[in-house]
């Protein structure tokens, strides 16, 4: 109801699942004008911007992949919690897609800084690590990160001299992130 009536002066609390959902109830046409509409406002929660951002950016509509673009950001300057930083990680797999590394580095940074979100620590440091070596010859992974992350899929997928058994066994603790 909260979207559809497009008040957002007194955002309920609610999940980012419930945004999701929400989002997703609606068809392109209404959904942009829904996302206008919330950018036009000043920051409410951050879940809801982050939620119909995550909906939006599934969409291969370029207008979508705008707002989407638009909603994260807001999301990053609506708060300094796990929505903002979550946020920050998808405003910078936006930024590399659109071969803009310079504009992801410092927002892959941002989830690295958070201990709730380890599950994205390989990934923002992989892709960080690619921007940086983007005009290197050889663009590979630092080794401390095949040790630090030994089962994550970059790590597996990345050839390396270290063989993957020995990665995992030197690591007193494996961790698998997915």
């Amino acid at each position: 109801a909260t979207l559809k009536k497009k008040n957002f002066t007194t955002i309920p609390e609610a999940s980012l699942n419930h945004w999701m959902k929400s989002a997703r109830a609606f068809k392109n046409p209404a959904l942009f004008s829904i996302a206008k509409a919330l950018l036009e406002s000043p920051c409410v929660s951050n879940q809801i911007y982050l939620g119909l951002a995550s909906v939006l950016e599934t969409n291969t509509n370029e207008k979508a992949l705008t707002l989407s673009h638009e909603l994260f950001l807001r999301t990053t300057e609506c708060g300094e919690n796990e929505n903002a930083k979550r946020a920050a990680f998808r405003l910078a797999m936006l930024k590399v897609w659109k071969e803009d590394c310079p504009g992801a580095i410092p927002l892959f940074a941002q989830p690295l800084q958070s201990p709730d979100l380890t599950f994205l620590h390989s990934r923002a440091q992989y892709w960080k690590t690619l921007c940086l070596n983007k005009d290197a010859n050889n663009a590979r992974l630092p080794s401390s990160m095949y040790h630090q992350y030994p089962l994550s899929f970059h790590s597996l997928i990345e050839p390396d001299e270290i063989d993957v058994y020995d990665r995992v066994k030197k690591n007193s603790e494996p961790t698998v992130l997915f």
